[in-house]
């Protein structure tokens, strides 16, 4: 309860939530929400969908082109709701599968959700083990959204400190990388593949949010 954002604080009908500065500085920095309407009068637990709309879950939610709201929620483009949740995960748990998911498919997901969520990037994004992908992945996307609500910029990374929104500072890309020099034992018009050392798959980890801002579903 020490953290606790009252529901007499939320923005109704859409309206604008308070700066993530001020929920921290006031120690107000856990939303919490129930799934049961009645909760709200009954107990001060704000309903989920008066607030949020979420995307389908589960196999159903990851159909590429797609981002239908969950059965509960309002459509994903009602604005009398001002956050946004995206779901990202398979019905059935994949600890071997999920590495392909959180990368490449998992930022198109994002890109797809904004168009049809009203243009509103997610606030939230919801995957099966967040430590797992091939690159990228969960740790991008999460950078991808926050960069655009911070700052309006296409990564967090490029955000200009004390700077307007909108004004992106973007690096320059990186040298190409000089030629490798053959491995012993081969002559330069050998197998390629052989001269060339495999690296090992990274592993990310990442915090799925808003920085510093918890959020718990209550059934």
């Amino acid at each position: 309860m020490k953290y606790w954002f009252p529901v007499a604080k939320m923005p109704k009908s859409g309206g604008n939530w308070p700066l993530l500065k001020d929920m921290i500085s006031q120690n107000e920095r856990l939303l919490v929400f129930a799934s049961k309407k009645a909760k709200e009068a009954s107990e001060g637990i704000p309903f989920e969908w008066n607030y949020v709309v979420e995307s389908q879950y589960g196999n159903e939610g990851m159909v590429e082109g797609k981002c239908p709201n969950r059965g509960e929620s309002p459509a994903m483009d009602s604005k009398s709701q001002s956050l946004v949740l995206m779901n990202f995960f398979t019905t059935d748990p994949n600890p071997t599968g999920v590495c392909g998911n959180n990368s490449a498919p998992l930022v198109s997901m994002l890109k797809t959700c904004h168009d049809l969520s009203g243009n509103r990037w997610p606030n939230y994004i919801a995957v099966d083990y967040y430590m797992r992908s091939d690159g990228g992945g969960a740790p991008l996307a999460t950078d991808v959204a926050n960069g655009h609500l911070v700052c309006g910029c296409d990564n967090i990374a490029y955000c200009k400190a004390n700077s307007t929104f909108g004004t992106c500072v973007i690096p320059p890309p990186p040298p190409p990388s000089p030629p490798r020099a053959p491995a012993k034992g081969t002559s330069p018009g050998g197998d390629p593949s052989a001269a060339v050392a495999r690296l090992p798959a990274f592993q990310w980890s990442c915090f799925l949010g808003l920085t510093s801002l918890a959020l718990l579903f209550l059934s």
